[in-house]
């Protein structure tokens, strides 16, 4: 299906007073490196020119509307010096933390946008949400690694397969010598942190879920995670319920003493930010100033394809979370080729990213 409606990517709207949207930010394309600089972009996918996709960062633009476009520069501005203390392995404080992962979702639904656009719509969707309505509205999940890589630079993994297309819920962000692992989604933490939770999670179609909602354990599990990832990372986690309190029966749930304690911001739905470390999980105090910046660190070709292939592994295993037992006969088997498709368009792409760190090798 080719997309030949133009929508603003915040708002999805059509664009008034058409603006054109970095997604990748000037400010963060500036602090790593020459902003004309091209990049490998994925393979392109499009029938009309396949191959690898490399793009100059400056021409990497989609469209936006005007007002929303200097409505997310306050984000912007406010992310912009808590990367900079981040990248300089400054301490930084639970506050500062909520606001960059509001960044990373800003840029993960971005850059899901942008390649809806430059593959025109390959995967046949049809967007139901947009950067506006997905910032701060699910579960929050982030590993952070260090790799000995010793220039400046920017690139993503994950943004430009299948699997992110149907789901746009995981990807990793490549910061010099940081990689950011990010994952949101709905339901993802909250249960092993003690907060209500969805005791059996069903697709209702091709589009909606379906939670059934219960009472927190009101304690922490370890490992919140209960999947095998990548070590030497700092994990860092949040539970968000924005959605779940809309309603009274909502509200009920979460009106008690844990979940209150735990909130950085109870009637905004937002869960205070919690740290995995040594093998323990506790939430951070308003007062706590730390540095997620790990001590120690990959050796960074080496570490690519494994990170490569745990993001595209874990966007199917977040497509398959809700179970599919109440679709209809045709809705279960265009379940089955999607992921049989998306499985196929993983393999491919790791297959791109590992021939070009191939060539990265042979050129040292």
């Amino acid at each position: 299906m080719t997309n030949k409606k133009k929508i603003c990517i915040f708002c999805g709207d059509k664009p008034e007073r058409k603006n054109k949207e970095h997604v990748i930010p000037k400010w963060l394309i500036e602090l790593t490196g020459d902003s004309k600089r091209e990049a490998f972009f994925g393979g392109n996918v499009s029938r009309e020119k396949r191959g690898i996709r490399m793009y100059s960062f400056d021409s990497f633009t989609f469209p936006a509307c005007e007002k929303c476009n200097t409505e997310f520069a306050t984000l912007e501005g406010a992310t912009k010096p808590i990367v900079i203390k981040i990248l300089q392995n400054g301490r930084i404080d639970s506050c500062e933390i909520t606001t960059f992962l509001d960044w990373l979702d800003k840029a993960r639904i971005g850059l899901w946008l942008a390649f809806y656009y430059l593959n025109k719509n390959w995967a046949g969707i049809s967007p139901k949400f947009h950067i506006k309505t997905r910032i701060g509205t699910r579960d929050r999940f982030l590993i952070i690694y260090k790799t000995n890589y010793n220039s400046s630079g920017i690139n993503f993994i994950g943004a430009e397969g299948l699997s992110f297309q149907h789901s746009p819920s995981c990807f990793a962000l490549i910061i010099n010598n940081l990689i950011f692992f990010n994952v949101s989604t709905f339901d993802l933490c909250d249960r092993r942190l003690g907060f209500p939770f969805s005791q059996k999670t069903t697709m209702a179609n091709r589009i909606q879920i379906e939670m059934d909602m219960v009472e927190g354990f009101q304690r922490v599990s370890n490992p919140v995670m209960r999947q095998t990832f990548l070590t030497k990372g700092i994990i860092l986690f949040q539970p968000i319920f924005k959605e779940q309190i809309k309603n009274a029966e909502g509200r009920k749930l979460y009106n008690n003493e844990y979940v209150r304690t735990n909130s950085l911001n109870y009637e905004e739905g937002i869960g205070k930010v919690f740290i995995e470390n040594n093998g323990s999980t506790h939430p951070l105090s308003a007062k706590d100033k730390l540095s997620i910046v790990p001590d120690r660190q990959h050796d960074y070709l080496r570490f690519l394809p494994k990170l490569s292939k745990m993001t595209f592994d874990y966007q199917l295993h977040l497509f398959q979370m809700p179970s599919p037992e109440n679709l209809s006969s045709e809705e279960k088997k265009e379940f089955k080729l999607n992921m049989k498709a998306m499985k196929q368009s993983n393999e491919t792409f790791l297959k791109i990213i590992n021939q070009q760190i191939a060539k990265k090798t042979q050129q040292i």
